[in-house]
This record gives C-alpha cells, structure tokens and sequence, in this order.
C-alpha cells in the first residue's frame, strides 16, 4: 500500500510539474498571457518593402491591452519623430500623427486600449519611408512592438524589420 501511494503521489508531481500551462505568478497562465503573429512571416524574418509585401500584425491579449509601445530603430525615422518610443495609446501627440499618416488605418488610442484582438498592419507607413530623400536603397528599419495587458503580463518584445527598396531599384 505504501508503495502504490509513493507512486500516486510521484505520478502527480509530474503531472503538477510539466504542466504546459504555467502560472505567472499573478494568477494567470502561459495560455492567458497576450502574443503578437504576424501571419505568413512566423519567424518574424526582415522583410523587404515592397508593394506586396505583408506587415500585418495580429495581436491577442485575452485579458485585454493595458499598454502598446513601439520602439522605432531607423535614423531617418527618429529624426523625423524626434523620439524613437511611441505610445500608441497614452501619448496624444503620437496618436494624432499616427492618424493622419495612416488616413485612420492603424489603431491607435481606444482603437487599442483594452482590446482583445486587434489587426496592426503597418504596411502603409512602411510604403511612405521608401519615398523619403533620406532613405537609402537598403536601410533597416526596425520596429519593435511591445504591450502589456490589463494582467500586467508583459509580451516579450517583438522586433519587425524592415529592409527599404527604393522604387528605382525594385525593377532591376
């Protein structure tokens, strides 16, 4: 009897133990916790921009967006903005630039805030930086997306990078 308990007991410290769903430490899991896609470039690979290129981000966050930064890592664009971190829900400045660049097409704001699923496609804003005198034939240009939900369970940032083509050159 002794022994049959040891197992029963051993069988469920594995059990416990290799649990693919894992508790943050706050009450939520591994399953809860929010994740960025970017369907058709899985491995978040640079890509180059072109007109039929895709930049369409999925991102789910079951508990809801709390916060949603982008990091921007391009000269041309930090010179540009004049900052490099832009907060696509709290920063007011970024959201009405933002808005007119993107004619509305980039959620911003509410558009964000406490969402569960939102499609991001950056894919517009990156067909205006080939067309800037600056960029060079090409240039990197990295954005890394990062947000937390209404759990507080950060996202391991992703980066998306970008490679300019300039139109000259895209038809050679």
């Amino acid at each position: 009897m002794k022994r049959f308990l040891t197992f029963i007991m051993a069988v469920s410290a594995i059990v416990a133990f290799s649990s693919c769903e894992k508790d943050n430490g706050n009450g939520t899991t591994s399953a809860d916790a929010p994740v960025i896609e970017w369907p058709g470039n899985e491995d978040f690979a640079a890509m180059d921009i072109t007109a039929d290129m895709s930049a369409k981000l999925v991102v789910k966050a079951p508990a809801g967006i709390k916060t949603f930064v982008v990091n921007v890592d391009s000269d041309v664009l930090e010179g540009i903005l004049k900052k490099n971190e832009l907060d696509l829900i709290n920063d007011a400045a970024v959201i009405a630039m933002l808005e007119l660049a993107s004619k509305g097409a980039l959620p911003t704001g509410d558009d964000l805030a406490g969402k569960t699923e939102v499609n991001f496609d950056l894919g517009a804003l990156l067909q205006m930086i080939t067309q800037l005198p600056a960029v060079t034939d090409g240039s990197l240009h990295i954005f890394t997306v990062k947000l937390t939900d209404n759990n507080d369970v950060a996202v391991t940032s992703k980066p998306c990078t970008f490679k300019a083509v300039k139109p000259e050159t895209a038809e050679e």
